[in-house]
């Protein structure tokens, strides 16, 4: 998997399933079930830190240091991002944070293709989620939370996404 790769250089890269896959925080040996909720996408947006190298490898510090679950918290801020636009299991928050979100993603006024409007789309979404994810890291280790802390993390950050997206 290329994450692991980008995340670890100089470690190989371990087979699936691993006990190694939880240090990059993965609840389990398999990453694939971990996807479930955020399919491809969460993947991508994983991916997507890598181009903000200096923001990727703080993050990953950060969670190995405060044990921080760094691909969990990647996997679940994809989740909430669903969630703000009604596509996830729950729906959408507040009729503002929808409407932005949806101004943000899709009234974008781009002369070319729809293969170009769609990666401005992707852009969007990943730097909202590179947000998400920073905000997430500053309240976990604010609060020099644990792994149990996890929800109520979530639960501010969204709160905080919420209120940045009126």
């Amino acid at each position: 998997m290329k994450l692991w790769s980008l995340s670890y250089p100089d470690r190989p890269e371990p087979p699936i399933p691993a006990e190694e896959w939880k240090i990059l925080g993965f609840q389990g040996t398999n990453p694939a079930t971990d996807f479930r909720g955020s399919g491809v996408l969460g993947i991508e947006c994983l991916l997507a830190l890598v181009e903000y190298p200096e923001f990727f490898h703080f993050l990953l510090k950060s969670a190995e240091e405060h044990s921080m679950p760094f691909s969990a918290v990647g996997i679940n801020v994809v989740g909430s991002i669903f969630d703000f636009l009604g596509w996830g299991m729950k729906s959408g928050k507040s009729p503002n944070t929808f409407k932005t979100l949806v101004t943000m993603l899709f009234d974008i006024h781009v002369e070319g293709t729809e293969e170009n409007l769609l990666n401005l789309a992707k852009t969007v979404f990943s730097k909202l989620f590179i947000l998400f994810f920073g905000t997430i890291e500053k309240i976990w280790t604010t609060r020099n939370s644990q792994y149990m802390d996890f929800p109520n993390v979530m639960a501010e950050a969204t709160e905080d996404m919420e209120n940045i997206l009126k």
